[in-house]
């Protein structure tokens, strides 16, 4: 576990891959935490706490915690999850409006090659990210990435953190994205747009979701995982 700051990772696992399939995923807001393979603590006084973006193997963990350490909230993507993946969902976590998009998409042998040197090469450089790699396997790649959209203008519009995620299963050739978005309100004393630094626009990311995307959920994503 790496703590925060400005931290980057590039983690390659000592454990082989499991090829589960990509329809065996279940997603879950509330589940307990499990341990992690890898995992990145980043502070964000944005919510007075932290968000640790944990790597499960083919899957995901991000938990969220406030000041005290409590936990807030858990999103959790892995096969270990009994319910569907839902291609978009929008409730509250700790009292905060919280988005969650996946898309699926199966791609060529070729495209899901460059897409794993892609995210391996982009995440490992960016501030936040963590991307984990399995021995003999360089396509099995799982990347998480979290970043913010500052307002437009502070006074009237909130802020949003971001993280989103890539999950590739080689023998499938299929990629599963993930976006969340996280809105924080503003208080009385300003929070600095920039305090998670955000992902230069010039800069693309494989199946990248950025806020003005239109949302494209294979017929495949709606099916139970």
């Amino acid at each position: 576990m790496a703590p925060g700051g400005s931290e980057r990772m590039h983690v390659l696992l000592e454990v082989p891959f499991a090829n589960t399939s990509v329809h065996s995923l279940g997603y879950s807001l509330g589940q307990a935490t499990v341990c992690t393979l890898a995992s990145l603590v980043v502070p964000c006084p944005a919510i007075d706490g932290t968000i640790e973006l944990g790597i499960l193997g083919a899957s995901h963990q991000i938990t969220v915690r406030n000041a005290r350490d409590e936990t807030i909230g858990v999103e959790t993507l892995a096969c270990t999850v009994a319910a569907a993946v839902p291609p978009v969902t929008a409730t509250l976590l700790g009292g905060l409006p919280y988005q969650f998009i996946c898309r699926v998409r199966e791609v060529t042998p070729s495209r899901l090659d460059t897409m794993a040197s892609t995210i391996v090469r982009t995440l490992a450089a960016a501030p936040h990210g963590v991307v984990a790699t399995f021995p003999r396997e360089p396509q099995a790649i799982t990347g998480i990435l979290l970043d913010s959209i500052p307002p437009s203008s502070i006074s009237t519009n909130p802020f949003q953190l971001r993280w989103r995620s890539w999950h590739l299963y080689p023998s499938e050739r299929t990629v599963v994205s993930t976006l969340t978005r996280l809105t924080v309100r503003y208080r009385s004393g300003p929070v600095a747009p920039e305090i998670l630094g955000t992902w230069p626009k010039a800069v693309p990311l494989p199946l990248g979701c950025d806020k003005n995307d239109a949302v494209r959920v294979s017929e495949g994503s709606a099916r139970r995982r």
